[in-house]
C-alpha cells in the first residue's frame, strides 16, 4: 500500500472542508447591482432583505491585504521548510502552508485584487530570518509568524464585524477559526522548544 505525504493528505482534506465556502462567488466591481427591478413573482426563490453581495472598496481593499499577506507568510514558511533546524517546525510549516494555499484559492475566487510588494520592514525580516540558522532560525521564525498571525487575525476580526459584503463577513468569520489554530501551534512548539533546552 503506498503511503500519501501528511501534507498532500492535509491538503485535501482542507480543500474538501473549503469547497462549501469556495463555491460562493462575488460579482466583478463592474457589476452593477439593480436596485430598481421588480419583485420576483417565482415562488420557489426567497426573497432576502439583502441584495446580491456586492463588494465595496473597503471589502476588496481587505481581500487584496489578506491576499498579500498570505503569500508573504508563504515566502517565510518556504523558508521554513528549507532551513528549519527541528523537525516539528517544519512539519508545521507545511501544515501552515496548506492552509494558505488553500486561502489564496479562495481568496482569488472572491476576487482580490493584486497585493502590493511588501513593505520594508517586511522585506528586512524575512532577510533577517533567510541568514539564520539552527535554533537561532526556529524561534525566530516562531515568533516571526506569531506576530504576523495577531495582525491579520485583528484585520479578520474586523472585517468579520464590519464588512458590508456577507460573502465577505461569512469568509473571514469561517477563517478565524483555522488563524487562531496556527497561533496555538506556534506558541505551543515555542513553549516546547524552549522547554528542550532548560
Amino acid at each position: 500500500m503506498t503511503r500519501l505525504p501528511a501534507a498532500l493528505v492535509l491538503a485535501t482534506s482542507l480543500a474538501l472542508l473549503c469547497a462549501p465556502a469556495a463555491a460562493q462567488t462575488i460579482p466583478p466591481p463592474e457589476t452593477p447591482v439593480s436596485t430598481t427591478s421588480a419583485p420576483s413573482t417565482d415562488v420557489d426563490t426567497p426573497t432576502t432583505a439583502e441584495s446580491p453581495a456586492t463588494v465595496t472598496a473597503d471589502d476588496r481593499a481587505f481581500l487584496t491585504r489578506a491576499l498579500g499577506d498570505s503569500e508573504r507568510a508563504l515566502a517565510a514558511v518556504e523558508l521554513a521548510r528549507e532551513q528549519a533546524d527541528a523537525v516539528d517546525v517544519r512539519e508545521l510549516a507545511g501544515q501552515i502552508g496548506s492552509d494558505l494555499a488553500a486561502l489564496n484559492t479562495r481568496l482569488a475566487q472572491t476576487g482580490a485584487g493584486d497585493p502590493p510588494a511588501a513593505e520594508a520592514a517586511t522585506r528586512a525580516r524575512l532577510q533577517s530570518l533567510s541568514s539564520a540558522s539552527g535554533a537561532a532560525f526556529d524561534r525566530q521564525w516562531l515568533d516571526h509568524m506569531v506576530a504576523v498571525h495577531a495582525q491579520v487575525i485583528t484585520d479578520f476580526e474586523r472585517e468579520a464585524a464590519n464588512a458590508r459584503s456577507t460573502t465577505v463577513r461569512d469568509f473571514a468569520s469561517a477563517t478565524l477559526p483555522t488563524l487562531r489554530g496556527h497561533v496555538d501551534k506556534l506558541n505551543a512548539l515555542r513553549a516546547k522548544l524552549i522547554a528542550e533546552t532548560l
